[in-house]
């Protein structure tokens, strides 16, 4: 016979056994578009409404799902050659900005501009000439191939470098000559890396100034990752997003530096035909911040009937 501390300590590694057995789907509250996307798509859509024949210069967001959705209301992407514009129609800049130069371009073509560049990289971009018009050397810590960083870099002239690693300090010989510097980040960067990066350089360069514009979308929906993965919520994840959107990419990052298998997948169709379930356990559900709600709510409804 089993005493009774035995047959408990039994009783509960099999509970935990079967609670493993047992998916428990978790679904992230910040998950899907963001202020600016959902600005942005509905600029394209109202204007579109209204009778005007809309252009986009680009996809306007860094999603094929939002594309498409907007390809299938007869909003079309401008293919850059030249044309005649009508006075029914209207070019539509995309939400990540475009650069000073290609600004000045589209406003030579004559052609009624609908500007849906987000409202808070448009607050950098005059934020970076601020720190231009007052003599500061820029830092912008980011990816330098990103479009957004392409099109804030445009605001700083020859005062601003691009990094994305304390290592490559070493490839600004000048800056330990200049009394002002000042270091800006990449919406959808990583709130950590940021910060570590900033901390680095501010360990050099005591005087510099640290301005945080991580938008705060990005932000809630990593911290949102790292509440759930330090209560110990979560055995899987699946992120929803393209593989051209850096905040997607982000926040798989998270579950893999936590050991935590991630499936990331732009769509349904994509996690049935290409992704393996991570498992078990409580699955952790969330998407970028271009991500339409409704690629995550069709995850979810077959992640719910397949239990």
């Amino acid at each position: 016979m089993y005493s009774p501390d035995k047959v408990k300590k039994l009783w509960d590694a099999i509970k935990q056994t079967l609670e493993k057995m047992t998916r428990k789907i978790i679904r992230c509250r910040s998950g899907g578009f963001c202020d600016g996307v959902s600005r942005a798509v509905g600029m394209a859509l109202r204007a579109n409404a209204s009778g005007l024949r809309v252009h986009m210069d680009g996809e306007l967001v860094h999603n094929s799902s939002v594309t498409q959705y907007l390809l299938s209301h007869g909003i079309c992407i401008w293919d850059g050659s030249s044309r005649e514009w009508r006075s029914d129609e209207c070019l539509l800049i995309r939400a990540h900005g475009i650069s000073l130069e290609r600004r000045e371009l589209l406003r030579k073509l004559g052609c009624r501009l609908c500007d849906a560049t987000c409202p808070h990289v448009a607050r950098i971009g005059g934020k970076i000439s601020q720190f231009r018009r007052m003599g500061y050397f820029i830092i912008l810590y980011g990816d330098e191939r990103h479009p957004e960083i392409l099109g804030l870099k445009s605001y700083g002239g020859d005062s601003i470098h691009v990094l994305s690693s304390v290592e490559q300090l070493t490839s600004i010989p000048c800056l330990r000559r200049c009394p002002h510097i000042a270091i800006l980040s990449q919406t959808t960067a990583s709130s950590e890396d940021f910060q570590f990066f900033a901390s680095a350089v501010a360990r050099e360069f005591p005087w510099i100034e640290i301005f945080d514009s991580i938008c705060e979308a990005t932000r809630i929906r990593q911290m949102e990752i790292d509440g759930h993965i330090g209560r110990g919520q979560c055995d899987g994840a699946i992120v929803v997003g393209s593989p051209h959107s850096s905040n997607a990419k982000k926040l798989a990052d998270k579950f893999l530096l936590a050991n935590i298998p991630v499936a990331f997948v732009e769509n349904l169709e994509d996690l049935q035909n290409h992704h393996v379930l991570p498992g078990d356990g409580t699955i952790l559900l969330t998407g970028g911040t271009s991500t339409p709600p409704w690629e995550i709510d069709a995850i979810e409804s077959y992640l719910r009937q397949i239990q």
